[in-house]
């Protein structure tokens, strides 16, 4: 698609007009829903758009772009260029586990798994919409992990986020 632009600029008794086409490059937009394990919606789910890029020397998944889900668990991602994503649904906060059981909702990739490698890619080859892309979040059993964040040369802040990886996922890091 073209789009054609017209500038017209009088100055006294001259006009000026200056005319030029911009190239608009289409893309595409990914449509799908989160639902818990029991295949309810999990409104306010948050779900991140990862590509493969280069960071250090190493191909890893890199953050793209975040979006939440609605109070039916549906959720869009538009403004994708060609290429390949991976997704991951993380329940809200509301959904955390209970303090008698240490099973709890973990992140989960599309199409449902929790393991990074088992991950599926979302090819984008043009625009257009892509549906169906459902993620049923899984549970898992967890750990929690206590510490103290302490800095040298600033007070702590909640702006700080202190996040926990396998080590033997670090191709799936971001």
């Amino acid at each position: 698609n073209t789009l054609s632009v017209i500038k017209a600029q009088t100055t006294g008794v001259h006009v000026a007009v200056t005319a030029f086409d911009l190239a608009l490059h289409a893309e595409a937009v990914i449509i799908g829903r989160v639902t818990d394990d029991q295949d309810r919606p999990l409104p306010g789910a948050k779900i991140t758009v990862l590509r493969r890029a280069y960071v250090a020397g190493e191909k890893r998944l890199v953050q793209e772009i975040t979006t939440t889900a609605g109070v039916d668990g549906l959720f869009t991602v538009d403004s994708l260029p060609n290429g390949s994503y991976y997704l991951v649904a993380f329940a809200p906060r509301g959904a955390e586990k209970t303090k008698t059981s240490d099973v709890t909702y973990v992140p989960t990739f599309y199409p449902s798994a929790i393991d990074g490698y088992a991950a599926a890619p979302i090819r984008i080859r043009g625009p257009g919409e892509i549906g169906g892309i459902d993620i049923a979040v899984r549970k898992a059993r967890a750990f929690s992990v206590r510490g103290k964040l302490t800095m040298v040369d600033e007070q702590p802040s909640e702006e700080y986020t202190v996040q926990l990886t396998p080590a033997d996922l670090h191709s799936f890091a971001y």
